[in-house]
């Protein structure tokens, strides 16, 4: 009896701001792969480094005016600035592969 109608609309809001995570979260899976296709590791740890930064730094900015729904938007947050730089790195790896199809090095 102590899950009352309040709780019940924190979980929702809690749930749907997780669901804005959600695509890029699997884009960055994606993107992580491809990059290290192109015979890079290091770009994909440091988007994931830069990504956590940019979730610690949200979640802490907005905590005091969202509460706990903070911590979800701040997931999408980082995963979509994770996102963004894999993305742009696989697109200048991709611009300097040559024609032949040996990797960049």
């Amino acid at each position: 009896g102590r899950f009352d109608a309040d709780a019940v609309t924190l979980t929702a809001t809690v749930l749907a701001a997780f669901a804005i995570a959600v695509p890029f979260d699997s884009l960055a899976h994606l993107l992580a792969r491809a990059v290290y296709a192109t015979h890079n590791t290091i770009l994909p740890v440091l988007s994931s480094i830069a990504g956590f930064g940019a979730t610690v730094a949200v979640t802490r900015a907005i905590v005091d005016d969202v509460g706990i729904v903070a911590i979800p938007l701040g997931f999408a947050a980082g995963m979509a600035l994770k996102v963004v730089l894999l993305a742009g790195s696989l697109a200048v790896r991709l611009r300097r592969w040559p024609a032949t199809g040996a990797h960049p090095g």
